[in-house]
Formats: C-alpha cells, sequence, structure tokens
C-alpha cells in the first residue's frame, strides 16, 4: 500500500526523510528553507544528502513543505536509505541500572522508561527484563568519549581495565568512558587514547617551527595548541566536533551555509548536524586524520577556518556538547561476524585495512568496531549477552534486509508481523523492527 506521505517514514517512531543532493551546498540551501517548519527538530547534511527529521506530533503540511522545498531545489527522496539503531540493555532490574546509563552518556529520559539523546545524535538506549541469569562478561559493549570535565562530572567512581577507562552498571554491562582532548596541531600526540591502546590522533595539519610565534617552544600542551591554531571550539572525541549555539534560525543558517562552503571548498566531507538552537560540525570518526580520509586536506586548517566563521556568525561554542559513541564487539572470527553486521545495517569498511570498523556510509548511526576474542573463552563465547541492538527500517526494506542478513551469516531466531530477532554467528542478536506509514 502507497505511503499517504511518500517521501516519509515513522522510522523510530518520528517522520523522517532522506532526500539526496550533490554536494553540502545544495543540502544547506534546503536547510534554509526548513528552518521556520514547525516540528522540525533534526536536520543532517552530509555530501551525498540531507535527512530531515520532525516531532511524532508534527502536523502533516509541515513535512508536505519539506517535501516541497526539497523538490524546488531538484532533490528527490530516497525512503529506502532511512534506519534507525538503539541498544537494548536486559537485566533482572532496569531501574537500578538507568542511572548509571543516563550518566554515562548524558542522556535524558524518554517514554517507556528509555534513555535518549537530547541533540537525537547517538543511539537511544532501552531497557528490557532479563529472563536468566547471565554472569559473564558481555561481548557487547559501548564506547563512549566525552570532553574530561563531563566524565568528571558523570561520577561513575574509579575506572579499571588495561586502559584505566571501563565503567559497569551493577549488572556487569560494560562502558569504555574515554576522554577526549581539544584539537592540535602536534601530530599524534595530541588525541585521546583509545579504550583498546591506539593512538586516536594525529592532525594532518603543520605545526610550526621551532622559534616562530607561537611555535612548539611557545607552547606548553594541548589546549595551547588549540589556541595557536585557532582550533579551541573543536574536541577530539575520536571524531573532531564544534557545538556552535545560534540565538535564530538566520543566524543558523548563515553558519550552515558558511560551513558548507568552507568544506567544500576544502573537499572534505564535513558532518553538519542542525538541531533546535544549534549546529554540530563533525569530521566523522578519525576523518581528521590524513590516513583515515585520504584526502589532499589540512582538517586543522579547515577546523581553523570553520571556528572564524562560526564565531564571525556570532554563533557560541558549547565544548560540552561534544559526545562520540561507538559499539564494540569481542569476536572469536571477527571476519564472520563483521560480515554480519556489515549486511544487516548497510554498513562499509574503514579504508585503512588494519582498522576493523565498519560505518554507516552516510556517517547517520554509530560505528561498529570488533576486537579478537580468546577463542579457548568457551563459557563466555556461550552466554547470551545482556546487550543487543536494535535497527528500525522502513516497512519495504525491512524483510528484504532480514533475506540479506541470513544470506551474510545470520540466523533467525524469532518473528512476528513487522519484528525479527537475528544472531550473528557468535550469538550476538539484532532485532529488526519495520516502520509504521506516516499520515
Amino acid at each position: 500500500m502507497a505511503h499517504p506521505l511518500p517521501d516519509w517514514r515513522g522510522v523510530d517512531g518520528s517522520p523522517s526523510a532522506w532526500f539526496d543532493a550533490p554536494s553540502l551546498g545544495a543540502g544547506a540551501d534546503l536547510v534554509g528553507r526548513l528552518l521556520d517548519l514547525d516540528g522540525l527538530v533534526s536536520v543532517d547534511v552530509r555530501t551525498t544528502g540531507v535527512r530531515v527529521g520532525f516531532a511524532a506530533a508534527a502536523p502533516g503540511r509541515a513535512l508536505d513543505a519539506a517535501s516541497a522545498a526539497a523538490r524546488e531545489l531538484g532533490l528527490a527522496s530516497r525512503p529506502s536509505l532511512l534506519q534507525q539503531l538503539s541498544v537494548v540493555i536486559e537485566s533482572a532490574d532496569p531501574e537500578s541500572v538507568r542511572p548509571f546509563w543516563q550518566r554515562a552518556l548524558d542522556y535524558a529520559p524518554a517514554a517507556g522508561g528509555d534513555l535518549a539523546d537530547p541533540l537525537r545524535r547517538d543511539p537511544a538506549v532501552r531497557f528490557g527484563p532479563s529472563p536468566e541469569l547471565r554472569p559473564l562478561r558481555n561481548r557487547v559493549h559501548l564506547d563512549v568519549v566525552r570532553p574530561p570535565d563531563q566524565i568528571d562530572r558523570a561520577g561513575l567512581g574509579e575506572a579499571t581495565g588495561a586502559y584505566g577507562v571501563r565503567h559497569s552498571d551493577r549488572d556487569g554491562n560494560e562502558v569504555d568512558l574515554v576522554p577526549g582532548e581539544q584539537l592540535g596541531d602536534l601530530g599524534a600526540a595530541d588525541g585521546p587514547e583509545r579504550a583498546d591502546g591506539s593512538d586516536g590522533s594525529g592532525g594532518s595539519g603543520e605545526a610550526a617551527e621551532p622559534g616562530d610565534p607561537g611555535g612548539p617552544d611557545d607552547i606548553g600542551g594541548p589546549d595551547d595548541v588549540a589556541r595557536v591554531s585557532g582550533t579551541t571550539d573543536w574536541q577530539v572525541v575520536f571524531s573532531a566536533m564544534a557545538c556552535y549555539r545560534v540565538r535564530s534560525t538566520v543566524q543558523q543558517r548563515d553558519l550552515v551555509t558558511a560551513a558548507a562552503a568552507l568544506a567544500g571548498e576544502a573537499g572534505f566531507p564535513l558532518l553538519i548536524d542542525v538541531r533546535p538552537g544549534l549546529v554540530v560540525l563533525d569530521s566523522g570518526k578519525d576523518q581528521w586524520l590524513g590516513d583515515a580520509h585520504g584526502l589532499a586536506v589540512d582538517f586543522t586548517a579547515l577546523a581553523g577556518a570553520l571556528q572564524r566563521a562560526a564565531r564571525g556568525i556570532g554563533a557560541t561554542p558549547e565544548p560540552v556538547l561534544a559526545r562520540f559513541v561507538q559499539v564494540f564487539f569481542d569476536a572469536a572470527d571477527v571476519g564472520a561476524v563483521r560480515g554480519f553486521w556489515a549486511a544487516a545495517l548497510g554498513y562499509v569498511p574503514d579504508r585503512r585495512p588494519q582498522v576493523t570498523d565498519i560505518h554507516d556510509p552516510r556517517w547517520l548511526t554509530p560505528e561498529l568496531v570488533f576486537q579478537q576474542l580468546d577463542v579457548s573463552d568457551a563459557a563466555r563465547r556461550r552466554q547470551r549477552n545482556r546487550i543487543h541492538l536494535e535497527v528500525a527500517l522502513p516497512s519495504d526494506v525491512a524483510a528484504r534486509r532480514v533475506d540479506e542478513t541470513q544470506t551474510a551469516g545470520g540466523r533467525l531466531l524469532e518473528s512476528s508481523q513487522g519484528r525479527w530477532r537475528l544472531s550473528d554467528p557468535e550469538g550476538n542478536e539484532l532485532v529488526v523492527r519495520a516502520d509504521s506509514p506516516v499520515e
């Protein structure tokens, strides 16, 4: 049956649309036409298109107006690309673990006891009952990267683990809470150390020479580096990110337009996320590093130009909002498990051969990372995880995606109308949910 509003899908309960666009500039043009529409809650601008989200109660005329604006610009809708990923934690006592995750992520309470990112950028966390005792460590955990002062404010207590970043809720579900740093241009010494021990930095810009004004002889640490390079607004939280408050939709439009122009001129696929009163500029995970993006781009110089543009427009930096979330799997057969999740979510591999990450090609849902599990740890491999993922898809896409996932090694555990539960080759679970039409 045709959808009453064909561009829109109720992915995860809210109307969303994707419009193909040829450039960041074309996406910014659409943003300028949408900002005053009733119920608009999110616009994500990418080099290939724009995702638009409205509140569940938004009037149909606002959705029609957004579709009309896209058509006037020659942008076609492609709702099959929409999806929303969430994390589900099973517990015998969900109320006892929810406060831990709210502090770790700085999320807000949502309907049904869920936790949601107030900025609608990172995955929601849902809680469900656990029908059985599962005392061993999960084979899946979250990595959360935030500014150091925000980690201190979370108050999760002393961290453990080899890198001193691991925290656990009372059931043993784990998060690696990693401190970020300001973006600088001294290279690999400046980025946050990853929870897996690798270095998460290395900027592609060149540092000033010793003896130059503001050069290394005058620099005492990363904060000074950021000051000299003009990137004090930027936080490296695995991704390089700058968050700006704006006072009006005019200021917001001007910042989006300027950011799109600067990134387009540099040839860099900047992520531009627009929220009520806020613009987030984001490199994507590791994409501020030359070996990750593979482009002839000095990202630190671009970040400095973006900061100057934002400050010139009158936007106010709010670095405490920077946050990065990814899902981390321990796997005995990394290739098999990784292949399942790439098929299940439509993800693509990192361009670097030594990196196991896979990511959404539009950088709209969280990255997945895989590391080797000790194959002799048989008991842990047999135990069902207390954490699983859930993906909401358009109803005309969900069944096909389930078939593709089974072809990639998945096993169908159960199904009902519009809902499928699958497992990867090592028992990590995914629930696929079909959306409802938007009327």
